[in-house]
């Protein structure tokens, strides 16, 4: 019998009936990439300002760290990585936001 309503089956497998589509849930910071079919599970992704902490299958994401004041971003967070923080240099400034410490004005 054919997979329905949110299940699936990706192989011939014996079972007396279809596997629950896997559900992304944006309290854990997804999103549906690819919606589920009759042969293939959901795909997630991370929301907007998240990341994956399993690069093989996404099924909980965490938040991008924000750097402080004093800290610049030295790496912007992906979709699998989280955001790197470094700290300012002496006379420079950053409010946290920015890729690139200012230099205090004179």
């Amino acid at each position: 019998m054919q997979c329905v309503d949110s299940t699936y089956t990706d192989e011939p497998n014996g079972l007396p009936s279809c596997i629950s589509c896997t559900v992304c849930d944006a309290g854990l910071g997804l999103r549906v990439k690819t919606a589920c079919t009759r042969t293939s599970d959901t795909v997630c992704e991370p929301l907007e300002g998240f990341y994956c902490t399993d690069e093989h299958s996404c099924i909980y994401a965490m938040e991008h760290t924000k750097c402080s004041p004093g800290q610049y971003i030295k790496q912007k967070g992906t979709a699998v990585k989280d955001a790197e923080c470094a700290m300012c240099a002496e006379g420079t400034y950053s409010n946290g936001s920015l890729q690139s410490c200012k230099p205090h004005s004179k």
